[in-house]
């Protein structure tokens, strides 16, 4: 999933900047605040904490008020598993945690007033999560995201961008990260089916560049 995502992602980007399509190029780096919701298991619960967001974004104008994006969104944040009653066998466990969203999709720019410009996002791609500790399985999975913002230009090349995303996994069965939870077993000995879906989402900053197609 992951080699056939990036391919398609990279051919798609070349194809439409090495074409006519295009007027314009956005090149976006950012940060910000990234925050997640826990993790419910059969066994217990895996409590994911905040912290902060990277990354950045490559949007190509094709058509009037409307870019293809590409959007690259990291966080690396400390992680805790909590057993429920009656399943000591799965201790209580501090780790860190990698999120890594790599996101395919469209922009769609409102004009609002002067140099101000609203827009939403609609996208998808691979969500990326990966453990720092030993001995813990990483996970790809299919991930969603949709956004809302605003853009606000200082020059016709030169602006900053506010947005705030959420970012969806679509399902979890079987998740190997964070506490060893995967159909291969781990440290703790963990082989379990969630209950539930994650849910993560980013309110971010970036400064805008654009470069104009001659």
């Amino acid at each position: 999933m992951k080699k056939t995502f990036l391919k398609f992602t990279v051919l798609v980007i070349l194809l439409i900047s090495s074409s006519k399509m295009f007027s314009q190029i956005e090149i976006t780096p950012f940060g910000g605040y990234f925050y997640s919701t826990n993790i419910n298991f059969y066994q217990g619960t895996l409590k994911i904490y905040d912290g902060g967001a990277y990354g950045g974004h490559l949007g190509i104008h094709t058509v009037k008020n409307n870019l293809i994006e590409f959007t690259y969104i990291g966080n690396t944040t400390d992680a805790e598993w909590r057993p429920y009653s009656g399943f000591s066998d799965y201790p209580r466990r501090s780790i860190k945690i990698s999120s890594n969203y790599f996101l395919l999709g469209t922009a769609q720019d409102i004009p609002l007033n002067g140099n101000v410009i609203g827009f939403g996002t609609l996208k998808a791609g691979a969500g990326y999560f990966k453990s720092l500790d030993a001995n813990i399985d990483d996970v790809w999975r299919f991930s969603v995201a949709f956004g809302i913002g605003a853009k606000i230009f200082f020059t016709d090349r030169i602006g900053i961008r506010i947005q705030a995303n959420m970012n969806l996994p679509l399902y979890f069965n079987g998740v190997g990260a964070y506490c060893g939870i995967g159909t291969g077993g781990s440290n703790c000995g963990l082989s379990m089916n969630s209950t539930s879906a994650i849910l993560q989402g980013d309110i971010s900053t970036g400064l805008i560049f654009k470069i104009n197609k001659k």
